[in-house]
């Protein structure tokens, strides 16, 4: 799917939205529309997401048109996908009014699952968590279990996709799979999260109360993701490096889970004193694998230059962890000159 404005596919999918959003309950509960595609491109990582990004995070239909129609604010290719999907909507006999379409455009999610491609990501993540599904000692099984699961899910969308998690443990257990006891890390993952939230709203992205949005740097960011893991934004003091990594961080953070270090917000000497206060039961590899398990993560290092050596600790260990969990990546800002006699790693992707 191109979400472009001859796209049959998606002309259909934004029918399916035309069609359930006319239930009677649709509006006054929380329902959220989600497509889902094996291949993505720059266009649906960068602005694509950014309106759906905008329409989850502007309060109301004014704010967020007049912003989408700013010269300077929205690009053209954001302006075509609003267009595009309100065509559509209205071809589909829906309503198309400002508030309809800004409304159906924040609820909307798109996710890309890989499961298709040879060498999958999205296949080695789930596998990952089928080891921890697992008891300890049966995580060799894991490969058995994950084609299990997966023969289950098309048995159990022949009767209407209908099955409670008792009913699938025990259909496991039946095929003699013993799992692993639950994982409370609920809360853990709760406080990781609103760490990471108070640490992107420190950062400043604004001038005379406007939105600096760095469209092109974002872009750069993603086609910097298609061809490594690992991305460095670097620059000089002052020319907006934290600016550009808090906008890819919350323009992603709706599809993708996120961590953001600074120097001032990370629990210093490593990660054991970060699992201690996050009162996590389990590794970092666990916890970095179960993020990334929803299709990807990224672990984001703002101000790199200014972590003290105790701080560091803590994104070392991190990042050590993150080079080991397919689909994690990690981004990190720091100053054009840092490090540099030091770096011999060519793989890196550099930013200026």
């Amino acid at each position: 799917m191109t979400f472009a404005p001859k796209d049959e596919i998606f002309q259909r999918v934004v029918g399916q939205i035309a069609k359930v959003s006319g239930k009677a309950d649709f509006w006054s509960s929380r329902h959220e529309l989600g497509i889902a595609i094996s291949r993505s491109s720059h266009k649906i990582d960068g602005p694509y997401q950014d309106v759906l990004t905008w329409a989850r995070q502007l309060g109301d239909a004014k704010t967020f048109f007049e912003r989408i129609g700013r010269p300077g604010s929205a690009n053209p290719a954001m302006r075509e996908f609003v267009k595009t999907f309100r065509t559509h909507l209205g071809a589909a006999g829906a309503a198309k009014d400002d508030e309809t379409v800004w409304n159906l455009l924040g609820r909307l999610h798109i996710f890309v699952f890989d499961f298709t491609a040879s060498g999958s990501a999205s296949e080695e993540l789930a596998k990952e968590r089928a080891v921890r599904a697992l008891h300890p000692e049966d995580g060799l099984h894991a490969g058995d279990l994950w084609k299990a699961l997966t023969e289950l899910a098309i048995d159990i969308a022949k009767s209407g996709g209908d099955c409670t998690r008792d009913r699938l443990i025990a259909n496991l257990n039946a095929r003699s799979f013993r799992l692993a006891g639950d994982r409370h890390n609920l809360p853990a993952r709760q406080a990781l999260a609103e760490a990471s939230r108070n640490t992107l709203g420190d950062i400043g992205d604004r001038v005379g109360g406007v939105m600096l949005t760095r469209h092109e740097r974002v872009s750069a960011v993603h086609s910097a993701l298609d061809s490594g893991r690992y991305v460095e934004i670097r620059g000089n003091a002052g020319v907006g490096k934290s600016a550009v990594l808090k906008h890819f961080a919350r323009q992603i953070s709706a599809e993708s889970a996120v961590i953001v270090l600074s120097p001032v917000r990370t629990v210093p000497k490593g990660w054991l004193p970060l699992r201690a206060v996050l009162g996590l039961d389990g590794t970092a590899h666990g916890l970095l694998s179960d993020l990334a398990g929803s299709g990807s993560g990224v672990l984001f290092v703002d101000s790199l230059d200014f972590f003290r050596a105790e701080e560091r600790l803590t994104v070392i260990d991190l990042v050590r962890e993150a080079a080991t969990v397919p689909g994690m990546s990690v981004i990190v800002t720091a100053r054009r000159d840092f490090g540099t006699a030091k770096r011999t790693n060519s793989g890196m992707q550099h930013l200026n």
